[in-house]
């Protein structure tokens, strides 16, 4: 009686055994992807977690209807493999399993592989988590899902994500990529060619990108530390901060500071508040409705107004390089430093000078100061070094002061 009692409830623990795993099987639309998995509690929550493999095509393709998914290229061989982890909160193991059923994940294999999540019930209990490893050698890896976060890293290919939601993380790819977040966080290592990046409010940061790069969120902070091409980055009212452009740039934000390096061509910053500091550029353009400016190392010319703050501007323009430049300040200081061989008509003035004044390092600019009652105005004119392209300096109500360019000379020309 023991003995028939003791195998009985050794084939119910085996047949036990298969229905956990068969339970968990997902429905294959090909012969070439199967997955199997488990169920097993950790701590309140209860965990399905199933390991899936599918032939490699040429291309992935993925669309999680909830949940977070990554993909990450350098897998051996030409196979991919997929781990998904549901997790729920449930009173009992069968509680558990009829919210996981409620999540379904179909793969079907070919020249383009599908991996998709499809919620056929209530699901606000579980979250979802798909890590995809496949070979690096993909054409196009295009991933997205309604909420949650998606990551793309060491592709050959392109590479295409978007979420409504959630954070992004996108790294070492060789081909371009296309990212949109609904409202998320965006980090992006190195991308080798072009870069198309909108989010709805997240913050953007961006490291390495090899050729020109698009970058517009609808209010957060952005931030790159190197564009080889052009860059062209917009946010509805967040700070900008770039360290190295290549090419040309083109920096917009609503109302927050533009922080710009060292700039290969020409360079457009506009803020409707904050302040704009560059570090070197081609031929500028610089506007703030309320802050101070300040340009160094300008290499051709300068177009710069603000509302209210001060203005400084360092030309380094070699001659036959100088071209118009405009400085205006409605409320504010303005101090440029020119090159003493640069060949330069100054045309310079101040509206309400009463306690300010133009002062110049150069004797070539005559100042002159209006007579009578009232509000007094100050205005200077001259040619240096012969006249040549026309600076205009003009501000309502401050001081201008022009200023010799000190030569830094470098260890080579000490030798």
């Amino acid at each position: 009686m023991l003995r028939a009692f003791t195998i009985g409830a050794a084939k119910l623990a085996r047949a036990q055994r298969r229905v956990l795993v068969s339970a968990v099987v997902f429905a294959m639309s090909c012969g070439t992807a199967v997955a199997q998995g488990r169920i097993y509690r950790d701590g309140s929550f209860w965990v399905e977690e199933t390991t899936g493999t599918m032939t490699a095509g040429r291309s992935f393709k993925a669309h999680m209807d909830m949940g977070s998914i990554t993909y990450s290229g350098g897998a051996s061989g030409n196979t991919i493999t997929y781990v998904v982890r549901k997790r729920v909160s449930a009173g009992s193991e069968e509680q558990a399993r009829r919210v996981f059923e409620a999540y379904r994940i179909t793969a079907r294999s070919g020249d383009v592989d599908v991996l998709s999540g499809d919620v056929e019930g209530d699901w606000r209990r579980g979250s979802v988590h798909v890590a995809v490893t496949g070979p690096r050698q993909q054409q196009l890896v295009k991933v997205s899902t309604d909420g949650g976060d998606v990551g793309v890293m060491h592709i050959e290919g392109r590479a295409e994500v978007n979420t409504d939601g959630g954070n992004v993380n996108v790294d070492d790819i060789v081909g371009t990529a296309d990212i949109e977040t609904g409202g998320g966080n965006a980090h992006v290592g190195l991308v080798k060619g072009d870069l198309q990046l909108r989010s709805g409010g997240g913050n953007v940061d961006v490291d390495n990108i090899g050729r020109n790069a698009a970058l517009e969120t609808g209010g957060g902070n952005i931030g790159v530390n190197r564009v080889n091409g052009d860059l062209a980055v917009t946010t509805g009212g967040g700070s900008i901060t770039v360290k190295q452009v290549g090419g040309h740039l083109k920096a917009t934000t609503g109302g927050g500071a533009l922080e710009l390096g060292n700039v290969g061509g020409a360079v457009t910053a506009e803020t409707g508040g904050g302040s704009i500091r560059l570090s070197s550029g081609a031929i500028v353009t610089a506007e703030t409705g309320a802050g101070s400016i300040q340009c160094m190392n300008v290499r051709r010319g300068i177009r710069a107004e603000t509302g209210t703050g001060a203005i400084v501007a360092e030309f380094t323009a070699k001659r036959g390089e100088f071209t118009d430049s405009r400085l205006e300040a409605g409320m504010g200081d303005i101090i440029v430093y020119l090159p003493a061989d640069l060949a330069v008509t100054v045309r310079a003035a101040i509206d309400l000078a009463n306690g300010h004044s133009i002062q110049s390092e150069f004797n070539a600019l005559k100042v002159t100061q209006s007579e009578g009652f009232g509000p007094q105005e100050v205005y200077a004119e001259g040619a240096l070094n012969g006249g040549g392209p026309t600076l205009k300096l003009h501000t309502t109500n401050g001081n201008i002061s022009l200023r010799r360019l000190k030569k830094i000379v470098s260890s080579d020309d000490q030798r």
